[in-house]
């Protein structure tokens, strides 16, 4: 089965837990690209502005052929409890998609994840066969091995 992990990445934590779980299924990676939050300090107030007034950023996405894929794993950091606007501006843009579709998001302290991986579920146009929650702390600390293990049963289940 191949898979692609696509994702967004505003500081890096969503970007190294998309590379461990591509390793660990063996799946390619893309990147959805969006300059307009680069800026360390404005970078970070833009996007929480963003992310409220649901402003969405013009992307640009590294993977082209997306259908081409068996299935697609979507990964974002959760900005003011919410999936980051690049990641709404991809889900509301692309119409080519594979069958089976997963989703993980990366979140901090205060930011609870079910919200925004609900408002992801609903922009797909299937079901998601996985959703999973990764705290930053666990990204950082290289613990993420075991969240890996939802992606890797549902990629088991469906070869049988």
């Amino acid at each position: 089965m191949r898979t692609l992990i696509l994702f967004y990445s505003r500081s890096g934590t969503t970007a190294a837990a998309a590379y461990c779980l591509a390793e660990q299924l063996d799946a390619d990676v893309g990147e959805i690209v969006c300059d307009r939050y680069h800026f360390p300090f404005l970078g970070y107030a833009r996007a929480g502005h963003d992310s409220l007034k649901r402003v969405l950023p013009p992307i640009t996405v590294s993977t082209e052929n997306i259908a081409s894929y068996d299935r697609l794993i979507l990964g974002t950091p959760i900005w003011t409890s919410y999936p980051s606007t690049p990641m709404r501006a991809f889900l509301s843009q692309n119409t080519d998609w594979p069958e089976r579709i997963g989703i993980f998001v990366t979140y901090g302290g205060h930011s609870q994840p079910d919200k925004a991986l609900e408002e992801m579920a609903s922009m797909l146009p299937t079901e998601a066969e996985a959703r999973v929650a990764l705290h930053a702390d666990d990204v950082k600390g290289g613990q993420i091995l075991d969240y890996a293990a939802e992606f890797i049963e549902r990629r088991s289940n469906s070869a049988s």
